[in-house]
């Protein structure tokens, strides 16, 4: 688990809700490879929003709420986990998709990609999201819709 803290404040201002407070800082608990427990810390609320990079890894931030996969993305982009180019354009670019891919699931332990791609995934690489995600993460499965 990674927690940020001390966000720029006119970031967490930008934010449609605000994270965790905890000692007047804000934060967020950046889970990689999520545990059963993790995930459910992390799916109180509703929807559970992920990032899946393409080797298998996978990153939940909780509370997941809070976030859409926009800020999600910008977080992993600013701990330089993934690349800035895509933050605007991830859910457009099909470019992205070679360097993550974003899911989403309602409290189980079954991942969708996001409903807000515009783009068809390639089955070829979607598949090899599936095998890498299943070898990192072996608790959860992913699917295309």
């Amino acid at each position: 688990m990674i927690k940020l803290k001390w966000f720029k404040e006119e970031w967490v201002n930008s934010l449609k809700y605000k994270p965790i407070t905890g000692d007047d800082n804000f934060y967020f608990e950046v889970f990689k490879n999520p545990t059963k427990a993790e995930l459910k810390l992390s799916s109180k609320y509703d929807l559970v929003r992920g990032i899946i990079l393409k080797n298998g890894e996978f990153y939940i931030v909780t509370p997941s709420n809070f976030i859409i996969h926009l800020d999600l993305v910008t977080i992993l982009a600013d701990l330089k986990i993934i690349t800035k180019k895509y933050i605007w354009k991830w859910w457009t670019n099909a470019e992205s998709v070679s360097e993550f891919l974003c899911v989403e699931t309602d409290q189980t332990n079954k991942f969708n990609i996001a409903e807000s791609y515009s783009i068809e995934i390639i089955p070829l690489l979607f598949k090899e999201y599936q095998i890498n995600f299943k070898k990192e993460n072996p608790n959860y499965e992913l699917f295309l819709k």
